[in-house]
């Protein structure tokens, strides 16, 4: 199961990630995590929704009716939208709250 860590310089110092080839990770994915500075580019192409989590909502970009097949993804890969949503351009990588600190910090998603 994939699991989000933090990324930290002394500890994954001299690693990298190959590059996603596609967006065949996120076939299965029903929703998009999205910025409120993406929804001028977001609201034209997709239909919002919102997720409630640790009593706050926040906005996601719904990409399935089904809840189970991305209808964004082609079978090759190929992103069929026009726009890609951050948290999916961004992959592996994503941006997260450390719990009890103020400060962003870089995340990966290891599988």
């Amino acid at each position: 199961m994939p699991q989000w860590i933090v990324v930290s310089r002394s500890q994954h110092i001299g690693m990298h990630y190959i590059k996603h080839d596609g967006y065949h990770y996120a076939a299965k994915q029903s929703v998009a995590s999205v910025m409120l500075a993406e929804l001028p580019k977001l609201l034209p192409h997709y239909v919002l929704g919102f997720i409630q989590q640790e009593g706050r909502y926040r906005p996601v970009a719904m990409l399935s009716l089904d809840g189970q097949n991305n209808h964004y993804v082609h079978s090759d890969g190929r992103w069929l939208g026009s726009y890609v949503p951050a948290s999916l351009r961004g992959y592996p990588f994503s941006l997260a709250d450390i719990e009890g600190d103020q400060k962003h910090s870089v995340w990966i998603r290891l599988c």
